[in-house]
């Protein structure tokens, strides 16, 4: 009887171990299915190019694209897909733990298009006059599941979509010089008002057509979702954007008091496009499309902006020579961390993003307060990784500058003027990777061999200590008595003082230790020259003869 017992509880265990075993396996196998990758095969991708953003005017610039696709991971964080250029083929894997993967491709212009691709998808991406051609070679697809955006921009005559056009006709200085602010803001509120029933009918234009191409059964129902849902987002932007014409106390009440209203999901109906949708469903349907780069663009540039940064008044933050005005980042950051309004994942994200704003812009006392609140409230371990790898913020660690020599060891920039008192100090912060900076180093050779009694210092705000190392710059500086990289860059009083966000970029110092120009010319100018001839008492004059060729930042 015994026997019999004993082997009953063990077929009994057995039993329940090869069930457990068996749901542990199908759960391991429903979780490998979402980790997975996304194969893309790019033949011929076009070369690096500069976009021209404005031509032959002050006001602009020119924009460098050096990837060519770009995708959001499940953090929310943008990762880039950058292939070798033609006339090569290049395969890159990209690692997925979705279902499904939205990727943005650049073309020719300011404006690329976006795909959704399914977890396995092999993707072959050819190249047309700089406009990507996206086939998926591996399973089978409808027509224009990977065509629809190309499709709708070539029944489009202009060679600018609207959004390139608006781009471009931003208000030059040559226009500005004539009006008064009022007038300047009337003409910006007519244009946006243009430019935002231009891009109502361009909107309702793709609904018409999406719908076209589903009934025609030559678009998956899923893709007519994405796409779907893509403009609708697009519309929700453009609203956000109306705050100045007559929608604006219509939306603020809607945003303030979370009111279901009529006029968002996309949905045609007459000469609008209407529906209904409560902010909070808005918000909360980031936990789904929180890897989608139009939620993504919805959240950061129209979203936030409109309905909750400019709920806070702009801080001026007392930062020495140059001062800082910014949004109050702090506030908005205990905002988001008490509002029951955002799913986890959004929250965790808006979490982030402010509390990269927070490591950039303010003060290193602030900083390292809401460093170890972040730390404590976000659930992310991976942008808690984040933050701590790019800001490297320790509470431990001096507001003073910290600088790291050759040999390893730390200094303060502070101490090391102290113990210059009575010379003349010149310091120059430069990077491995900046062109200029290295062009510019035979002259702050030539300008150490004419004035010995200067003293030179050198600082590289480079972050990987071997790049630091093997630059020409630092082989060149390692003669010099005080060559330095920094580390801690954004918990420096220093750096935020003076906002030292570029390089080259050069300080003066006199003899007694006081700042004579922190934004001092460069060593191939004659200012510099002829300062350090006021400084050393070669120049008894006090005027500045150069003020008009001066370099501002």
């Amino acid at each position: 009887m015994k026997k019999l017992i004993i082997i009953s509880i063990i077929s009994i265990i057995f039993c329940y171990c090869s069930n457990k075993s068996k749901e542990e396996s199908d759960t391991k196998k429903q979780e490998s299915d979402l980790y997975g990758e996304i194969i893309f095969i790019f033949k011929e991708a076009p070369q690096k190019q500069f976009i021209s953003t404005r031509e032959n005017e002050t006001l602009g610039g020119r924009t460098y694209f050096n990837f060519i696709a770009s995708y959001l991971d499940k953090n929310g964080i943008t990762q880039y897909l950058n292939p070798k250029r033609e006339p090569f083929t290049d395969t890159l894997k990209m690692s997925t733990r979705s279902p499904k993967t939205e990727v943005y491709f650049n073309k020719l212009g300011l404006e690329g298009f976006s795909y959704l691709f399914s977890n396995g998808d092999h993707v072959l991406i050819s190249y047309k006059n700089g406009i990507p051609h996206i086939e998926v070679i591996n399973r089978s697809s409808k027509p224009y599941d990977y065509q629809f955006e190309n499709f709708f921009h070539k029944q489009r005559n202009d060679e600018l979509t609207l959004f390139e056009q608006f781009f471009r006709a931003l208000p030059i200085n040559e226009l500005s010089k004539g009006m008064t602010h009022e007038e300047m803001d009337n003409y910006q509120k007519r244009r946006l008002e243009v430019y935002s029933k231009s891009l109502e009918t361009e909107l309702i234009l793709q609904v018409q057509v999406l719908d076209s191409l589903y009934d025609e059964g030559v678009i998956s129902e899923q893709i007519k979702k994405y796409y779907t849902q893509k403009i609708e987002y697009i519309n929700w932007g453009r609203l956000s954007k109306l705050k100045e014409l007559v929608l604006e106390k219509k939306l603020d009440s809607i945003f303030q008091e979370n009111l279901i209203f009529k006029n968002t999901f996309l949905v045609k109906k007459g000469d609008s496009l209407q529906s209904e949708m409560s902010l909070k469903s808005i918000i909360k349907e980031g936990e789904s499309l929180i890897q989608n780069r139009f939620y993504h663009d919805f959240l950061l540039h129209h979203f936030l902006p409109n309905y909750i940064e400019n709920r806070t008044v702009k801080a001026s933050y007392d930062y020495g020579n140059f001062g800082g005005n910014f949004h109050e980042w702090d506030r908005i950051f205990d905002s988001i961390q008490s509002s029951s309004l955002f799913p986890e994942k959004v929250k965790n994200f808006l979490l982030y993003h402010y509390m990269n704003k927070i490591a950039s812009d303010l003060s290193p006392e602030i900083v390292k307060k809401y460093y170890q609140k972040f730390k404590a409230l976000s659930t992310n371990q991976d942008h808690q990784d984040l933050i701590n790898q790019k800001f490297k913020i320790d509470s431990s660690k001096s507001n003073k500058l910290t600088l790291q020599d050759p040999n390893n060891h730390t200094f303060y920039l502070e101490d090391i003027l102290n113990e210059n008192i009575g010379k003349p100090i010149y310091v120059d912060f430069w990077a491995s990777w900046c062109k200029p900076c290295i062009e510019l180093i035979p002259f702050k050779q030539k300008l150490k061999e004419d004035y010995p009694s200067i003293v030179f210092i050198s600082i590289s705000i480079d972050d990987d200590v071997k790049a630091w190392r093997s630059a020409k710059g630092f082989k060149i500086f390692d003669d010099l008595e005080f060559n330095y990289r920094i580390t801690n860059p954004l918990l420096s009083d220093f750096i935020k003082k003076n906002q030292v966000v570029f390089v080259p970029r050069y300080f003066l110092f006199s003899k007694t230790g006081e700042m004579v120009d922190p934004n001092a010319p460069k060593p191939n100018t004659k200012e510099i020259r002829y300062l350090f001839d006021q400084q050393i008492g070669d120049v008894t004059y006090k005027k500045f003869p150069f003020e008009k060729d001066r370099h501002k930042p």
